[in-house]
C-alpha cells in the first residue's frame, strides 16, 4: 500500500479505537515527531521510563541535541504540545508533568516543575473528590485534534546549566499509554546562549542519553563558566521575591480591572488552548467569555488580556514576540522572544 495512504489508515484505526496521542512543540524537542506521535506503553510503566530518561529506541528518541534556546533562573518557561488525537476520558485523569534534568544526581523526579505522574510524592486525592490535586490536563473539555495546548512552569532559582533537559509526559491511563518527549536547553544568568558550543569551549553532550553536566557550571554570552557562589544566590533570592511582588501586584491591579464589565475575565492559569489557525502571535491564545459569548485574547507571559485581536507582526521588522536588547557586558545588540523565552545574538527574520 503507498506509504501515505498506509499513515492515513494508521490515523483512521487510532481515532476508531479512541486512543489519545500528543506532540511536544515547545520549546523544541530533540526529535520533531510526525503526526500523531509515539504512544508508549504500558500506562504503569510510565513513571519509571521518565524517570530514567526520556524514552530510548522506542521513543525514537535521538539523545541530548545541542541547545537551540537559553532561559534564566528562575524565571517562566511555556510549555506547549499539540493535541493530535483527543481522549476526554484521560484530559484530567493523572494529566501531564514537566520535569528538568541537570546532572545524574539532580534529574527529573527531584526537579518535578508542575503536575506529576501515578506514585510521585505528594501527587495524591486529598479532597476525596476523585480529581488529583494538583494534576494538571492535556487538554480542556470539548478539545478537537490539533488543539494547541499550553501550560508555564518555573525553573528553579539559582540553577544554571550548559546542558539540561526539559521532559514533558501525558500518562493516559484508559489509553493504558503515555507520551514522553523531551527539549534540551541551556540555563544562563542572562538567559543568552554560549558562544562556546561553536569554539568548542562547552565539551558536546551530543548524542548522550541525559547530560551529565555539572548543573552549577552555567555560562555567560561570551563562553565563560562561571558558578554564582554565595553573592549569585542572594541575587537570585532578592530577584525572586521581586518577581513575586511584582506577580501580586500585577494580579491586584489585574483583578480591579477585570471587575469592569468591558473587561475580559481572567483566565484559567492551568493550560490555555489555542486553535492553529486563528493567525495570532506567538504566546496568544483565544477563548470564550462564558457572560457574554464574546471572544477575548490572553498572553500568560505578559498577563495581558484583551478583546481585541492582538497585532499579528511586532515592530522593528522583526517576527511577532521578538524584541531588541543589549548586552551589558559586550555592548552587543541581541534578540528576545517573550513568549518563548528564546534568545539569539543573530536577528531572527520574519
Amino acid at each position: 500500500m503507498h506509504e501515505r495512504g498506509l499513515r492515513f489508515l494508521l490515523v483512521s484505526v487510532l481515532l476508531v479505537d479512541g486512543d489519545a496521542h500528543a506532540v511536544l512543540t515547545a520549546p523544541r524537542p530533540r526529535l520533531v515527531l510526525p503526526d500523531p506521535g509515539i504512544k508508549l506503553e504500558p500506562f504503569s510503566d510510565a513513571r519509571n521510563l521518565a524517570n530514567r530518561g526520556c524514552g530510548g529506541k522506542t521513543n525514537e528518541d535521538p539523545g541530548v541535541q545541542v541547545p537551540t534556546v537559553a532561559y534564566q533562573p528562575g524565571k517562566p518557561v511555556r510549555i506547549e504540545w499539540k493535541l493530535t488525537i483527543p481522549h476526554p476520558a484521560d484530559n484530567l485523569d493523572t494529566g501531564i508533568r514537566v520535569a528538568i534534568h541537570y546532572g545524574p544526581n539532580d534529574s527529573f523526579d527531584k526537579n518535578i516543575l508542575i503536575g506529576g505522574l501515578e506514585g510521585d510524592p505528594n501527587f495524591v486525592d486529598r479532597t476525596g473528590d476523585g480529581v488529583i490535586d494538583n494534576a494538571i490536563p492535556a487538554a480542556g473539555n470539548g478539545a478537537v485534534a490539533n488543539d494547541l495546548v499550553a501550560t508555564l512552569v518555573t525553573l528553579p532559582a539559582g540553577k544554571t546549566c550548559n546542558y539540561c533537559t526539559i521532559q514533558w509526559i501525558w500518562a493516559a491511563r484508559a489509553d493504558d499509554g503515555f507520551y514522553m518527549q523531551c527539549a534540551d536547553i541551556a540555563i544562563t544568568t542572562t538567559g543568552l546562549l554560549s558562544q562556546g558550543y561553536n569554539d568548542g569551549t562547552i565539551p558536546s553532550e551530543a548524542g548522550n542519553e541525559l547530560p551529565q553536566n555539572n548543573p552549577d557550571a552555567g555560562t555567560t554570552p561570551g563562553g565563560n563558566n562561571s558558578g554564582d557562589g554565595g553573592g549569585g544566590t542572594v541575587i537570585a533570592v532578592v530577584a525572586g521575591l521581586a518577581a513575586v511582588c511584582a506577580v501580586l501586584l500585577a494580579f491586584y491591579f489585574f483583578k480591579r480591572r477585570s471587575a469592569s464589565p468591558n473587561s475580559p475575565p481572567k483566565p484559567f492559569t492551568g493550560v490555555s488552548v489555542s486553535r492553529p489557525a486563528g493567525g495570532l502571535p506567538p504566546g496568544w491564545t483565544s477563548a470564550v467569555d462564558p457572560a457574554s459569548g464574546r471572544t477575548y485574547y490572553s498572553n500568560p507571559m505578559t498577563n495581558e488580556t484583551s478583546w481585541e485581536p492582538p497585532a499579528a507582526v511586532g515592530g522593528g521588522g522583526l517576527p511577532p514576540g521578538w524584541s531588541e536588547a543589549r548586552d551589558n557586558a559586550s555592548g552587543r545588540v541581541y534578540y528576545v522572544n517573550s513568549a518563548t523565552g528564546a534568545s539569539s545574538w543573530e536577528k531572527p527574520r520574519i
